[in-house]
């Protein structure tokens, strides 16, 4: 079920075909979660690309559809709370794998156990994680039927690119105010623009794929470290806000020295993003747009000269 669109069809089905295939994927997950962790990561995930896929065709929506990205925020948003302390247990153990000779794996086990802890109680006030997916079944039923619905068949790839112009825009005004501000909520803020940028290139790469393959990576790659600082933020705010007992040295030394390399991470995260950001948002909006559109004439005289 690749993300993406083919040569062989109109914008307006193909992107109603492949965001149906990813919300059957979606259901595909909640109704059997043989492991629920990677189930709610997966249906996570592709909220995320479906929504991608609406800003993308967004000039040629009406209000209605374009809507409904908040409903698939509020789907993903239903089951974050058994993803949120896993992401920061496994943050921890990066840490310890990029340095562990100022962490040691057994004097982190306090916190990582809290950690753990606190997932268990989240868990606990939220329901199990089998009934919170059974509600997001349930919602998902619900859009993928009005999805069917959705007046999609008079959109042209025109708008698409306008789309894709529009968000890539979007992503150089947020990397100008992380730029700014450099603090976590601006780099997350950017982050997601970048992650818009990701899922765009995927979608349109049958344009011409082995020029937009570095692209990809490029923003693919870009995004990966900012997602990195995000969840060492979120790590650091919640080592703040539950210091434990601090009353030994020993806690305290713990506690200081995990909390510098944090730092130290994040500063070497940001020295990566900033050249990676240059790059990706090189292009005006207008540039990239008549980019997009003149390499999708040459792939559809091609496609018509030999079928492929």
């Amino acid at each position: 079920m690749p993300y993406r669109l083919r040569l062989d069809e109109a914008a307006g089905p193909g992107l109603r075909r492949l965001i149906l295939e990813q919300l059957d994927a979606a259901l595909a997950c909640c109704r059997d979660p043989s492991d629920p962790d990677t189930a709610v990561h997966e249906v996570r995930k592709i909220c995320k690309k479906v929504r991608a896929a609406l800003r993308l065709a967004a000039p040629g929506l009406d209000k209605a559809t374009r809507a409904e990205g908040r409903a698939l925020r509020d789907i993903g948003r239903r089951i974050s709370v058994f993803r949120d302390a896993q992401v920061m247990a496994a943050t921890l153990d990066a840490l310890v794998e990029l340095d562990p000779e100022a962490l040691d794996r057994r004097m982190l086990a306090p916190v990582r156990r809290r950690l753990l802890g606190d997932r268990r109680a989240a868990q606990a006030a939220c329901g199990s994680i089998e009934e919170a997916l059974a509600a997001c079944a349930a919602d998902l039923v619900a859009l993928r039927a009005r999805a069917a619905a959705w007046t999609l068949d008079a959109l042209g790839m025109d708008a698409l690119f306008a789309g894709m112009a529009a968000s890539h825009e979007a992503g150089r005004r947020a990397m100008k105010r992380a730029r700014r501000h450099a603090d976590g909520e601006h780099l997350h803020a950017w982050r997601k623009r970048v992650k818009d940028h990701v899922y765009h290139l995927r979608l349109l790469r049958c344009v011409w794929p082995q020029a937009i393959a570095p692209l990809r990576d490029a923003a693919s790659a870009l995004a990966e470290r900012l997602g990195e600082d995000h969840d060492l933020v979120v790590l650091r705010a919640w080592l703040l806000a539950n210091p434990g007992r601090l009353a030994t040295a020993a806690a305290q030394a713990r506690h200081g020295r995990l909390l510098e390399t944090i730092d130290l991470r994040r500063a070497s995260l940001q020295m990566q993003a900033w050249p990676l950001g240059a790059r990706v948002h090189a292009d005006r909006p207008g540039a990239l747009r008549r980019r997009m559109e003149s390499w999708w004439a040459a792939a559809e005289a091609l496609h018509a000269d030999t079928g492929d």
